[in-house]
């Protein structure tokens, strides 16, 4: 048996910490490199579209857009970091709603 000891304090806060990891690895798989793509292409911006088949807000996990928010702004200080909802023309006569965080250096 290990001698090991797990305070209250510890054990309440295993949610929040399992729940910035989470985020930490999204960050670092995939928005990261996406948002240097985007950079590189000249745009000024860049969403990060949360959505369940992406992981997004597993049920042991629930992460807000607040939580993103600020994860985002401590990974891009100086950028305008945002949730926004925005209609795109997908086609003749059609539109999509996107909605997600959006990382603006413009």
């Amino acid at each position: 048996m290990s001698s090991e000891t797990f305070s209250r304090s510890y054990l309440k806060g295993l949610p929040e910490q399992r729940k910035q990891q989470y985020i930490e690895s999204i960050l670092t798989r995939r928005i990261v490199g996406d948002v240097i793509v985007t950079a590189e292409s000249g745009l000024t911006s860049y969403m990060y579209e949360p959505t369940p088949e992406r992981g997004y807000n597993p049920p042991h996990l629930p992460v807000t857009h607040e939580d993103y928010i600020a994860a985002f702004q401590r990974k891009f200080p100086e950028c305008t970091v945002s949730y926004q909802e925005i209609w795109m023309n997908t086609g003749a006569n059609t539109k999509h709603l996107k909605k997600g965080i959006v990382i603006d250096w413009s």
